[in-house]
């Protein structure tokens, strides 16, 4: 084990405050009697505060933020840890009093550590966090009317906040135990989702802002609160018998103004939760049973996972509620050609040569190595995955564990192989540079070349600039490309035989926008015929309609370089990007991400 490690730290000195990662040496850590390797952290909204200006609650600096974190023991001076075993900690103040998780080392009290539960992997429980432990101690609350009061079941509940991270669970949570669950949001857009974690109803937020009456219509067993106020004070009005009300956050107003009449006409419960102040052992029983009530691969579409780097860019984003996305892999060197493929995402990353499947959890495996440099990939009709091998200009077959010749398209490709698409048929479409980009040479035209199986290499179209991205509709009839160099899509009918003709312009966007010139790399369908095209140029997505008229964008830090719509309702979009595609560059950094965005239209035809 290095002496040194990487952590994000906070300091005040006078009116100067600031943040940054910094290299330490083992000795900064002061406190505590065992060291943990900290394998995850999670952003909680306080510690956003904290990395905007120490929130007060911060009293001596230099300080490492992060409240929670997920890791394996190191070094122990405590009996009651030994090195290896897989420990959670959350809140305890750490972050604030001691030195947090925002860092690959963290050294804390044995009394602030739980040994992590067998049947929870590590990334699973920073999904969860203080956020997802407060939300199971409030749906247990909730429920503890059946057991307080025996023949008192509870079916209606309502979870304010519900799009936060408590609430989000709580929903999950309670619905699995088998409660009716209403979500109170004022984000409309989110109501799918809050259906998909489970809520029966979906309303707004609005009808509960206004002033509590004394008491109003007994409609909720139950409820979770997570923003205080005027909603509260209505939630408790509308409690039924014997109902608990489990409060657990102010996020809308630290003031509860309403009446005692609920309390002892009714006998609703008022229930205070506390996630800090619970002792280890309840820790443990809960945390032992978040794997039965949550649904990890539906909870993991609103998480977005980062480095060390990037929190100082996503902690204003959280303070201002924009956090959309999510980093599904990173440490990439150059990611591309991404395939949805029995509920797994494929890709190439160049220059690890190695092809990879990762699950929708961002576990990721390598599936294969490459030694000339994996790029596009397909399937045939018997399940053979097919791999351009880029720099030998070559069709690999990969199956039973076999890594075989396909097809060679030397000649006719005009520089190294890339983007492929193969249809239902097993026909495969491959393109190629062109020309030799990296020692400055002139842009020239090239083919998109057509292997169809057990034939050779023929040329399906020429004179194209770039071929790079390519779709195939959802009837098998047409074939878009896109022309990175010419910056248009460009359409073509696909005949019986493979073969293609009509050749047309489906977008030409060198003048959508005056300044504004994206150009496609990688590309995929919607339901909507709409494309998704990656624009290295311009560092977004875009959804582009026929003719050129752009409907949406989704901005990226980096390049993006290519895209596909996957998932269990091919609602997610998949972006791979880099911070550019210089080889030594991205061996050396590794910017190199799978990012992932829920849209609203699913994917359609192929890939």
């Amino acid at each position: 084990m290095s002496d040194t490690f990487k952590a994000l730290v906070i300091n005040q000195e006078g009116e100067k405050f600031t943040r940054a990662v910094s290299d330490l040496n083992l000795d900064f850590l002061k406190d505590g009697d065992v060291l943990v390797k900290v394998d995850y952290s999670d952003l909680n909204y306080k510690d956003a505060l904290i990395l905007k200006n120490g929130a007060k609650l911060v009293k001596e600096f230099p300080r490492i933020p992060g409240i929670d974190f997920s890791g394996s023991v190191s070094e122990s001076k405590s009996d009651e840890f030994k090195v290896g075993d897989e420990v959670i900690l959350t809140g305890c103040r750490v972050g604030e009093l001691f030195h947090g998780g925002f860092s690959q080392y963290a050294r804390v009290k044995a009394e602030h550590l739980i040994k992590r539960p067998s049947n929870l992997n590590s990334k699973h429980a920073m999904m969860m966090g203080t956020a997802g432990l407060t939300a199971m101690l409030c749906a247990f609350a909730v429920k503890a009317k059946e057991e307080l009061f025996l023949q008192s079941k509870v079916n209606d509940v309502l979870v304010t906040g519900s799009t936060g991270g408590v609430g989000m669970v709580a929903v999950m949570v309670l619905s699995k135990m088998g409660c009716n669950v209403t979500a109170l949001t004022g984000k409309p857009d989110k109501a799918e989702y809050l259906r998909e974690l489970g809520a029966k109803n979906v309303i707004d937020r609005k009808e509960f802002e206004g002033e509590a009456g004394l008491i109003g219509k007994g409609t909720w067993d139950g409820v979770v609160d997570t923003v205080g106020g005027n909603i509260l004070a209505n939630a408790i009005s509308q409690t039924r018998l014997k109902g608990i009300v489990a409060i657990c956050g102010n996020a809308s107003s630290n003031k509860l103004n309403t009446s005692v009449v609920p309390f002892f006409l009714r006998a609703v419960k008022l229930w205070g939760i506390d996630s800090v102040n619970i002792s280890n052992k309840r820790k443990e029983f809960v945390w032992g049973e978040v794997p039965k009530y949550v649904d990890f691969n539906i909870l993991e579409k609103s998480i977005k996972t980062v480095g060390l780097n990037e929190l100082l860019n996503v902690f204003p984003e959280m303070l201002e509620g924009k956090l959309k996305n999510r980093i599904l892999v990173d440490g990439l060197t150059f990611p591309e050609g991404p395939r949805w493929y029995k509920d797994k995402l494929y890709f190439s990353d160049f220059f690890t040569h190695q092809v990879y499947a990762t699950d929708p959890l961002g576990n990721c495996t390598s599936i294969l190595k490459v030694p000339n440099q994996p790029s596009g990939l397909g399937w045939l009709p018997d399940g053979t995955l097919l791999v351009v091998s880029m720099i030998d200009q070559k069709v690999l077959a990969y199956k039973d564990n076999t890594l075989t010749e396909y097809a060679d398209c030397s000649e006719y490709a005009n520089f190294h192989c890339n983007d492929m698409i193969v249809n239902t048929n097993g026909n495969a479409y491959v393109g190629n540079f062109g020309f030799n980009s990296r020692n400055n040479e002139s842009i020239k035209s090239t083919n998109l070349i057509l292997v169809r199986p057990n034939e050779k290499p023929v040329v399906a179209a020429d004179d194209l600039y770039f071929p790079n991205g390519t779709i195939i509709t959802e009837d098998n009839k047409t074939l878009i490309i896109g022309e990175t160099y010419a910056a248009k899509l460009t359409a073509f009918d696909i005949n019986d035989d493979g073969s293609l003709s009509n050749r047309r312009v489906w977008a030409d966007l060198t003048n959508i926008e005056k300044d504004y010139r994206p150009v496609p790399d990688g590309i995929c369908l919607d339901a909507e015929n709409a494309i998704w095209m990656a624009s290295p140029s311009t560092n977004e997505v875009i959804r582009i309609k026929e003719g050129g008229k752009i409907v949406d964008k989704i901005a990226v830090q980096t390049n993006a370089y290519a895209c596909v719509l996957g998932g269990k309702d091919r609602k997610t979009l998949f972006v791979c990007t880099s911070g550019g595609s210089d080889m030594q560059s991205c061996i050396e950094k590794k910017e190199g991400r799978i990012e992932s965005f829920q849209v609203d239209i699913p994917g359609a035809g192929i890939p």
